[in-house]
């Protein structure tokens, strides 16, 4: 018997320790830069998590989930083209969860999109705020049409508020 009433106050403190209570309370913001600066006109989103753990009010960028950027790109040969990329936590083919590091973040384009399509080449990396994420992306190469070499390219930084 006494074992059986332990084990169950030993779950009901777990389950309190597990629940989204005891880890704090969370807030999503999103920012937007619809001017980014770079070689071609750009527009980057972010969607944000911010966590108060302590329950003081004080609450600190977590967790980067999400992020789309539009851009223009030039293309060897071929010209401009326009180039889109979007990862969330929700997407099934570009699944995105990158936990902050002292307010920092740097991922690689490529990382689990659709085999089937020639994936992009680039990085985005920056820092999240309590007001702004700022950073700098850049797409190294992409082939935007199958079994076509199109080496298309565009660099920028970007100072994204809330949107």
């Amino acid at each position: 018997m006494k074992r059986a009433l332990t084990a169950a106050a030993l779950s009901v403190v777990a389950m309190a320790l597990l629940s989204p209570a005891a880890q704090g309370k969370q807030k999503q913001r999103q920012f937007q830069d619809l001017t980014v600066t770079g070689s071609f006109p750009a527009q980057i989103y972010f969607t944000v998590i911010f966590q108060d753990k302590h329950g003081n009010g004080k609450f600190k960028p977590r967790w980067l989930i999400g992020y789309a950027l539009r851009t223009q790109v030039s293309c060897n040969p071929g010209g401009l083209s326009d180039f889109f990329i979007a990862k969330s936590k929700d997407s099934t083919v570009a699944h995105f969860k990158q936990r902050l590091k002292k307010g920092r973040f740097a991922t690689r384009f490529e990382a689990d999109l659709d085999p089937q399509l020639s994936p992009p080449i680039g990085d985005l990396s920056g820092r999240v705020t309590h007001i702004a994420v700022n950073g700098t992306f850049n797409v190294q190469d992409w082939d935007p049409n199958p079994g076509v070499r199109a080496n298309c390219m565009a660099s920028g930084s970007f100072s994204a508020g809330p949107g």
